[in-house]
């Protein structure tokens, strides 16, 4: 009788499965043993029907389990690029206000050269979605200053 590769790998780890649970019911039968009961092997087709009772209900024989995976995949799929864009938002710093902020703590202003650098780096080697979110902050940070400057 020939068998795909899943249905042996999935017989290979209920086998396993098996093996490991009758080491653990060893010293469970010796004592047993020792005190006079009679331990019989189960039959095969007595295994057999107890697995198919046990049979769990997100199974991949469930055509429900393999819609909410499927759905459930997809809906992933789907959110992981926002999801990306998000953690970029928040761990990539705006390099000109990081310059700022730098430049303020030491009390001077931050140099032409410095400012040209901070743009460049803000610009240079990035994605088209990567150049939205550093605009976004860009505009933030402006927006900032505006407001600084007015309470000087």
């Amino acid at each position: 009788m020939f068998m795909n590769k899943s249905t042996f790998t999935a017989r290979t780890r209920w086998l396993a499965a098996a093996f490991v649970a009758v080491c653990a019911m060893l010293p469970c039968v010796d004592s047993l043993r020792a005190q006079n009961y009679s331990v019989t092997p189960a039959r095969p087709a007595t295994i057999e029907s107890i697995r198919q009772v046990v049979e769990h209900k997100n199974s991949p024989s469930n055509p429900l389990g393999m819609i909410a995976g499927g759905l459930i995949g997809w809906w992933l799929l789907i959110t992981t690029p926002f999801v990306v864009m998000g953690v970029y938002w928040l761990a990539v710093p705006l390099p000109l206000e990081e310059l700022h902020q730098r430049t303020l703590r030491a009390g001077r202003a931050p140099t032409a050269a410095e400012t040209t650098a901070a743009v460049l780096g803000a610009c240079t080697g990035k994605a088209a979605w990567q150049h939205r979110i550093m605009q976004r902050k860009a505009d933030a940070f402006a927006k900032n200053l505006n407001n600084i400057a007015q309470h000087l």
